[in-house]
Formats: structure tokens, sequence, C-alpha cells
């Protein structure tokens, strides 16, 4: 059947008519959805936002590395060093990033390291972010973090003694890798005991959080600012099979304020909605909150002191 061309403006329009429809009501569910899930997070976090539930200290130190994997080998053995009697640098030509794998012999665990977003292999990366089914995990994975945590384990796996236990952290892409490799590591046989990830996007929907939230032992620490926990926003392709974080979160307010939610409140989707957290201010300013040492900098007042504030009222706290 051919389309004159007369019609395709109208046919266009048409199309755009939907999917606009389409996206408002998933904004409008949303909203509705708003106060519920305020009166779920109200519930479930009056009891959870203990200082002794948080190590700010070891928080720290994780995100310490997580930044030092962006600086020359030095930086990153002089951290690995400081709890790991072995440090192992690796870059993955293939995927142009890196990693470093401590291990400690006494303690007998690993720490697995992965850096963030470097370059435009990196970007690339992090832009195939459509559904792909892993074939050994049988759940939707972003493509993109998954083929990159792949590379990862191929090289790792050599290297890793089946008796220590695994520790992971990384930043942005790196956390996005770190949280698939666990999943693969877990489905391996290995010991994975943390996961620590800041400002990490989201890597699988609800199928992936059903079979791992339980295994995977993940905390994912978040700026307030920073928009790219939120992503990628892909409701208009999957509607409300969205991608979902899992986890505990811990979100960074100013000086030594932050908020907790635990991993059954974090996973719900309005927990980490990029259309409802949308926010008035520069875009820039939200870039850099993303940068490590964002992170770093706002993790240090919480160290000799933190306090901790309920979600709804976190805004208060923003700087």
């Amino acid at each position: 059947m051919k389309i004159k061309f007369g019609k395709l403006p109208k046919i266009i329009l048409g199309i755009m008519v939907i999917l606009f429809t389409y996206y408002i009501s998933l904004v409008i569910f949303d909203i509705l959805e708003w106060e519920n899930f305020k009166l779920l997070v109200k519930a479930g976090t009056s009891n959870t936002q203990n200082i002794a539930e948080i190590s700010f200290s070891d928080m720290h130190w994780h995100a310490r590395a997580a930044g030092a994997i962006y600086e020359e080998d030095s930086t990153i053995l002089s951290v690995c060093k400081e709890r790991y009697t072995s440090c192992y640098i690796h870059d993955e030509e293939d995927i142009a990033n890196r990693f470093f794998l401590g291990t400690n012999t006494d303690t007998r665990e690993h720490l697995i390291s992965i850096r963030g977003t470097a370059n435009l292999k990196n970007i690339l990366l992090d832009l195939e972010f459509l559904h792909e089914l892993d074939p050994f995990l049988q759940i939707p994975l972003h493509k993109g973090f998954a083929t990159a945590a792949r590379e990862v384990l191929t090289d790792v796996r050599p290297m890793l003694d089946r008796k220590f236990k695994i520790r992971l952290n990384g930043h942005s892409l790196g956390g996005g890798e770190a949280v698939v490799l666990s999943m693969l590591l877990e489905h391996e046989g290995f010991d994975v005991v943390q996961v620590i990830t800041f400002g990490q996007p989201k890597v699988t929907n609800q199928a992936g959080i059903d079979k791992f939230s339980e295994k995977i032992p993940l905390h994912r620490v978040v700026h307030a600012n920073d928009p790219i926990p939120t992503v990628p926003p892909i409701e208009l392709i999957y509607g409300r099979d969205r991608f979902r974080h899992f986890g505990n979160e811990t979100i960074l307010l100013k000086d030594a304020y932050y908020t907790f939610l635990p991993g059954h409140i974090a996973k719900h989707p309005l927990a980490t909605s990029f259309w409802m957290g949308l926010k008035n201010q520069n875009l820039f300013d939200e870039l850099m909150a993303h940068r490590m040492s964002s992170y770093l900098s706002d993790l240090e007042p919480k160290l000799n002191h933190a306090i901790a504030v309920p979600f709804e009222d976190r805004d208060k706290y923003i700087q």
C-alpha cells in the first residue's frame, strides 16, 4: 500500500498525538500514585533511620576507591593497599574501561572497583539502554552495562578465589557494571557480600528485582542533586515495565544530613522516577553533582556526625 506524501504529515501528527496521550497517562498515573508512595515511605522508614545501620566511614572509603580508579595507577594502588595485600589494575581495551582487583589473603576477600564514564566508548555503552534478556540470568538488563560487565567477568574470573568473599563498588557506569557483575558472580556461585555504588543508573526491571533483590547486598549512594540515578527514562518504550532500582539507598543531603530508604521502599519506581524528579535547576549544576568529587565532599561532613531526616523533608536540606 502506497502512502501519498500529502497524507504523511497527518499520519505523523496522529502518531505524535498517540505518543503524547500515552505519556500523559503515565504521568497522571504517577501523580495519583505519589500520595500512596508517600504513605509507604512514612510507614516504612519510621524505624529505619538509624545511624548505626550505616557506616559512613566504610562508605567514604569505597567512594575514595571508586574515585581513585579514574586517577593514575599510583593513586589507585595507594588507596587499594590500605585494605588489600595485593592490587591488580586492568584496562579493558574493547570497552575502553578499567577496573582494579584488590585481594586480602588474611581476611580472604576480593574487591572489584570499576571505573565510570570517561570517554566516548563509555558514553556509547551508557546509551545502549534497551532491555536485553541475559542468556544466563534470564532477566532483562541494560544492554550496555551487561556487555561491559561480561567483559570484566571474563578477565577477572581467573584471578578470583571461590573461597573468598567478594565486594564490589563503582561510580556511574561503573556502578551499573558492578551490579550486573555481582549478579553474574552470584549466579556462578561466588560469595558476594557487599556491593556499594555511587550515582548508579538503573540496570533492570521488576523481573530482575524479583530474582536478585534478596541475593545481592546492594547499597546505593545517591547525591540529592544527581540526575543520573533516575535514568534511563524509557517509560515511553516499556510503559509500566520500566527500569527500577533495588537495594538500600542513602541520599546525601547538605552538611551532616542524609536520608535512608530501605530496599523495599527504594525499589518503588517513584523513588527514582525521572519525570517526577525533574528539578527547576541548572543542568550544569546537576551534572556537577554527579561527579565523584561531589560525592566525596558531601560524605566528609557525615564522618564525625550524621543526621537522618525523613524522605518527605529532604528538599529542606538540599543545597
